[in-house]
């Protein structure tokens, strides 16, 4: 389970998304019905552009694990 704000890397390919296997993600809201969990996310590159074809990804946890940035400071 993860929480908002939460980083991940992403484990497999979105579909229709050109976002690499590996990419470091946040979690923004968390959408819970039932037993189902679904996450709203969003990918950056390192000068602060959205990756993919829209700014914000809604995925499944079978598509993250979870991530954390080296010192357990903010990420580079």
């Amino acid at each position: 389970m993860f929480g908002e704000y939460d980083t991940f890397r992403l484990t497999r390919p979105i579909p229709g998304q050109p976002i690499p296997v590996g990419s470091v993600g946040v979690v923004l809201m968390v959408f819970k019905k039932g037993e189902k969990t679904a996450y709203e996310v969003e990918f950056l590159d390192e000068q602060g552009r959205n990756l993919g074809t829209s700014p914000t990804h809604t995925i499944g946890e079978d598509y993250m694990e979870p991530y954390t940035c080296d010192g357990g400071g903010l990420c580079d």
